[in-house]
């Protein structure tokens, strides 16, 4: 049995209405549900906040690690060497707008978890607020994704101008 493209839309409407009417009855019969799901946005969103905040942390440590690392090389560096390639140079100021990278996603995060308290009333919130910490959680994992690719990078070009021996 064909039905025209007219039904269709007017079956799938009805269909769509029937699902949201029982929804809205679901969430009036059952306010402890609605809370217990407010309660899970808002620890999802605090996890996000203690990750961004692992994350700057982490970041910051390796940096301050690899500048004493950095420091200790130039101190014990004779003046008469060859002086660092401005590939190094570049990578420090990448490394910096990385760490100033973190620190904005870090912010964001705050600033998510604080509108999404105000904001947590209906438990479509809860679906509306994994949307973004599922794209901030992708460009963190993205950032250190690439942040690998760039080391390996930089190992590959000192290889190359033979300024590092590589030890596996």
């Amino acid at each position: 049995m064909d039905l025209s493209m007219a039904t269709k839309c007017k079956v799938q409407a009805a269909i769509k209405q029937r699902q949201q009417q029982r929804l809205e009855e679901q969430e009036q019969q059952h306010p402890e549900q609605q809370q217990q799901q407010q309660e899970d946005a808002l620890a999802a969103e605090q996890q996000l906040q203690q990750l961004c905040r692992f994350l700057a942390e982490n970041a910051a440590r390796k940096k301050r690690q690899r500048l004493k690392h950095n420091y200790a090389l130039d101190s014990a560096q004779p003046l008469l060497e060859l002086p660092t390639p401005p590939a190094a140079a570049n990578s420090n100021s990448n490394n910096t707008h990385d760490m100033d990278m973190l620190m904005a996603e870090l912010h964001s995060c705050h600033t998510s978890v604080d509108t999404a308290m105000e904001l947590v009333a209906p438990p479509t919130a809860a679906a509306a607020a994994a949307a973004p910490r599922d794209s901030i959680l992708l460009k963190i994992r993205h950032q250190i994704f690439e942040r690998k690719r760039q080391r390996q990078r930089q190992l590959a070009e000192l290889m190359q101008q033979r300024l590092v021996v590589w030890r596996p």
